[in-house]
């Protein structure tokens, strides 16, 4: 089901559409910009994504040995990345309109640092972040959304299945267990998909942004979910990019989100915001058919 957009190629490396490309790299920069700045408490990811880079370049040349069934998260074409970001967006919108709680603060990575000026140790630039608001806006929402769903709902699973899998099935004694139940391909993406989870929770315990055990357990439930959506469902990765950067937007507050958005770059990011609303509805109907077989209006 709807992957009549999708490229066809071989492995892991599949064309990206410039949409979700630039995204990424936004994802990217914001957690090496973080270095520079000297935000200690985001040095848990920028460890993650240096481990990260390295594990998925051992992946891939393990890959010329062996070649799973991978199914692909992304697409070339730049409508469809856009329409499932903000399908992903607008499940957050939604949730938040019919539910009188806040969205639950799943994947934050920066949006809880502790900036407080008064502590002891903080450097000017923190100081500085604490106070500017297209910084606070930038880490929060736009590079916290798309670092960690490159991490963990690609490279985690990138790196599960052709590093981690054979691993655990050889020292473990499970293989022949899973490949009953989920086939030998299956078995790899489910061992690979615990090990999307343990991640992600683990970088949450690790960088302290839960304090309830409660949160843990949504934490994997989401990520779960997000799985489920990206590798059985055939959605885009950008969609869970969208439901990331809204949720994390509604989280830190959303006069906060606008204020950021309406400082210095942050107009440059209104302005792209803007544009693609509007490529997301004129579309929407050949997207929407594109991507569920639906056709909508005459």
């Amino acid at each position: 089901m709807g992957n009549s957009y999708r490229t066809a190629s071989t492995g892991f490396i599949t064309p990206i559409d410039p949409f979700t490309l630039f995204l990424i790299f936004l994802g990217f920069i914001g957690v090496f910009a973080t270095q520079f700045q000297k935000i200690e408490a985001a040095t848990i990811y920028f460890n993650f994504t240096l481990g990260a880079f390295a594990l998925v370049a051992m992946a891939l040349i393990f890959q010329s040995v062996k070649r799973p069934k991978f199914e692909k998260v992304f697409t070339s074409d730049i409508d469809m990345g856009i329409f499932y970001f903000y399908i992903g967006a607008l499940i957050v919108v939604i949730f938040n309109l019919i539910s009188s709680l806040k969205s639950y603060m799943i994947v934050r990575p920066f949006a809880l640092f502790s900036l407080d000026p008064t502590t002891v140790g903080h450097t000017f630039s923190v100081v500085k972040i604490q106070t500017d608001a297209f910084w606070q806006m930038f880490y929060s929402v736009i590079a916290a959304g798309s670092l960690e769903e490159v991490l963990f709902s690609y490279f985690a699973i990138i790196i599960g299945i052709l590093l981690i899998a054979p691993f655990v099935k050889k020292f473990f004694g499970i293989g022949d267990v899973l490949g009953s139940i989920f086939g030998q391909t299956g078995a790899d993406f489910v061992i690979a998909a615990a090990f999307s989870i343990a991640t992600f929770t683990l970088a949450h315990v690790l960088n302290q942004t839960y304090t309830l055990s409660e949160a843990f357990i949504f934490a994997a439930l989401f990520r779960t979910a997000m799985l489920i959506l990206l590798y059985n469902m055939n959605w885009g990765i950008s969609a869970a990019i969208g439901f990331h950067y809204f949720n994390n937007a509604f989280a830190i507050g959303l006069d906060k989100t606008f204020a950021g958005l309406t400082t210095g770059f942050g107009w440059f990011f209104l302005g792209l915001l803007i544009v693609t609303i509007f490529m997301f509805v004129k579309n929407f109907p050949t997207t929407f058919k594109k991507a569920w077989g639906v056709k909508i209006g005459l």
